[in-house]
């Protein structure tokens, strides 16, 4: 089962997701406080996949792929191409 989320609520319109694991304003000096949100949300997903929405934020993502391989999330990030207006895929290995 895959689930589509997005990184960061707010930071882009993304068409594709309803969700976001980081919903509210995010701290990027707070690494620990990111990474304990990012595990909260994640581990409520029953899916074993996860493709992520970036939306910037690095150490937001870092947080959101610490979280993914602790609870054992096959990962695949989606990435936004100016050119076309669409996203493409990354797998995370």
């Amino acid at each position: 089962m895959v689930q589509k989320i997005g990184l960061c609520k707010g930071r882009h319109e993304i068409r594709e997701v309803q969700d976001y694991i980081f919903s509210q304003d995010v701290n990027p000096l707070d690494v620990k406080g990111l990474e304990e949100t990012a595990l909260e949300i994640v581990s409520k997903i029953e899916a074993d996949e996860l493709h992520i929405y970036v939306t910037g934020l690095t150490v937001a993502l870092i947080a959101s792929l610490n979280a993914c391989k602790k609870l054992n999330k096959k990962v695949v990030l989606y990435h936004f191409d100016r050119t076309s207006g669409e996203y493409y895929p990354q797998e995370v290995l």
